[in-house]
């Protein structure tokens, strides 16, 4: 008699693990997809293509910091508490600030007329490299200028001089 109750508690399990699946993780995964297929197109929140003024990187790159520190929050707690879910959520989420902080520099040294690649090579530059004084206050020195520095007010092979508001 006990053996059907366990069998039955394993079963009522395994259909309430599938439910949450059903409910929470398919959907979650779905959207994931759909961000990362939709995010890259241009004019997408991922796109590298086109420019973005000081205004708008300094309003974009006070969102990221603000979404990654909670994005991290809420990977550590889900990964501490075993939530699978949570910690997947956390997961993408830091994810996707990455993803955007290399989008708007790569925007932001578009309208110096740079590639977007000498953001990832900056990026590169301080994971390998960090440890060093000086290379750390030459990278602090570049992203100031970075933001400090206007941007080409005539059109540049990127595109037409970035409207003088914020932009996303």
């Amino acid at each position: 008699m006990d053996s059907i109750f366990s069998v039955l508690k394993d079963i009522t399990k395994a259909g309430f693990s599938v439910w949450m699946f059903l409910s929470f993780g398919l959907p979650l995964i779905l959207s994931i997809i759909a961000l990362f297929v939709c995010g890259f197109e241009e004019g997408s929140l991922f796109s590298w293509r086109g420019r973005m003024n000081r205004r708008s990187y300094l309003v974009n790159l006070i969102v990221i910091i603000f979404s990654t520190f909670i994005s991290a929050f809420i990977f550590f707690y889900g990964m501490s508490n075993h939530y699978t879910v949570i910690f997947i959520f956390g997961a993408v989420t830091f994810l996707c600030s990455i993803f955007r902080s290399f989008a708007i520099l790569a925007r932001r040294l578009h309208d110096f007329n740079f590639s977007g690649m000498f953001g990832v090579a900056l990026y590169l530059m301080s994971l390998v490299l960090g440890g060093f004084e000086f290379i750390r206050l030459l990278i602090l020195f570049i992203d100031l200028l970075i933001l400090i520095w206007p941007g080409d007010k005539l059109e540049n092979k990127y595109g037409t001089a970035p409207i003088n508001k914020v932009s996303f």
